[in-house]
C-alpha cells in the first residue's frame, strides 16, 4: 500500500491523532509512511512533532456563530442570531468544545421535548455528571472519545508548571483569577522547588511566561485588561474536569489548598496595610497614589480597598 500510493496518481493520507514528536520521529513508524505523490494531512494535540518542515494550523475552539450553527443542525429551535439565551450559556460553558456540543446537539435532536432551557438547569446543577449521562444515552457510532478525554489530553500535554497554574485557576474562588496572583502562587513555587526551569529570552519570569502561554493556547481566556488589572478565567467545562484530576491526587490537592490559603493569608494582611495607610491618609490625593502604589508593587486592591476611598 505504501509503495502503490508513494509512486501512483497524486493521493491524500490522512494521519488522524498523531500522539507527539516521539511517534512521528519514530523510525519504524516513519518506514510505513508514503512518500513520492502521495501528500500526508495529519492532526495532533501536541504543540509541535520536532519538524520545522511541518506548517501547524492551530484549530481554536468553535466560535459562538459556529456553536449556534452547529447545534441548529440538531434542532432547529436554535437561533443562528446571538442573543442572551440558555443555548448561549451552555455554548459558554462548553467554551465552544465540538464534541461536547455535539453530544447535547444528538441527544436533544433525539429528544425535542427537552428545552434549551431544561438541559442548561441540570448542566447547571450536576456540571460533568450531566455531561456523561448525556454520553451515556446518545453514544454515536463514530464518537469515539469523550469529553474528559479530550480535557486530560489537554492537560497531560502541559509541563508541570502550566499544569500547577491550571490547577490554581480551578480552585481559586470567583469566576476570573488575577494575573498577579497566579504569578505570585508560581513564584512561591519557585522558591519552594516545587517547579523548575530557566527563565525563556525576554520574559520577566518563569511565572509569567507559563501565564502568557496559556493564555497564547487559549486554555486560559481574558476577561479583564486594563493598566491596573488583568484577569483570566477557564471556561466551566475545562474548570470542572481540573478540579476532579486534582481531587484524585491527595497528596497534591493538600499541598495547593494549604498553598491558597497561605497565600490568601498574606493577601489579606499586605491589603490591611494597604487600607489603613489609606484610610488615615491626609487627603484623596495621597490615597489615589497610595493605591497606585498597590498595582506597582503587584498587589490587586480588594473591595474594602476601595470602599476605604
Amino acid at each position: 500500500v505504501r509503495d502503490r500510493l508513494a509512486s501512483g496518481p497524486p493521493s491524500l493520507l490522512m494521519l488522524d491523532n498523531v500522539l507527539d514528536s516521539e511517534q512521528w520521529r519514530d523510525k519504524e513508524w516513519a518506514a510505513l509512511l508514503p512518500a513520492g505523490s502521495c501528500r500526508r494531512l495529519l492532526t495532533t494535540r501536541a504543540e509541535n512533532l520536532g519538524d520545522h518542515r511541518i506548517p501547524m494550523i492551530r484549530l481554536d475552539r468553535l466560535s459562538n456563530p459556529d456553536a449556534r450553527a452547529l447545534l441548529h443542525a440538531y434542532r432547529d429551535d436554535v437561533p443562528l442570531a446571538d442573543r442572551d439565551d440558555a443555548v448561549k450559556e451552555i455554548i459558554n460553558w462548553f467554551g465552544g468544545l465540538a464534541i461536547g456540543l455535539s453530544v447535547v446537539g444528538i441527544y436533544l435532536g433525539f429528544n425535542p421535548r427537552i428545552t434549551w432551557d431544561a438541559y442548561w438547569k441540570s448542566l447547571c446543577e450536576k456540571k460533568l455528571a450531566a455531561v456523561r449521562d448525556t454520553e451515556e444515552l446518545v453514544k454515536p457510532g463514530d464518537y469515539a472519545i469523550r469529553v474528559d478525554a479530550v480535557i486530560d489530553d489537554l492537560f497531560r500535554s502541559q509541563s508541570r508548571a502550566e499544569r500547577r497554574a491550571l490547577f490554581y485557576a480551578s480552585i481559586l474562588p470567583g469566576e476570573d483569577v488575577s494575573d498577579r496572583w497566579l504569578i505570585e502562587l508560581l513564584a512561591d513555587d519557585i522558591a519552594a522547588y516545587k517547579i523548575s526551569g530557566n527563565t525563556p529570552p525576554g520574559e520577566a519570569s518563569i511565572p509569567d511566561a507559563v501565564v502568557a502561554k496559556l493564555i497564547d493556547r487559549s486554555i486560559f481566556l481574558r476577561l479583564i485588561e486594563s493598566p491596573n488589572r488583568k484577569t483570566v478565567f477557564l471556561h466551566q467545562v475545562v474548570r470542572e474536569r481540573f478540579r476532579e484530576i486534582l481531587q484524585q491526587d491527595s497528596y497534591l490537592s493538600h499541598d495547593l489548598g494549604s498553598h491558597v490559603r497561605r497565600f490568601f493569608s498574606r493577601l489579606y494582611h499586605r491589603s490591611g496595610q494597604w487600607t489603613r495607610a489609606i484610610t488615615e491618609s491626609a487627603n484623596f490625593s495621597e490615597a489615589q497614589e497610595l493605591l497606585l502604589s498597590m498595582g506597582e508593587a503587584n498587589c490587586d486592591p480588594d473591595p474594602f480597598t476601595f470602599a476605604a476611598l
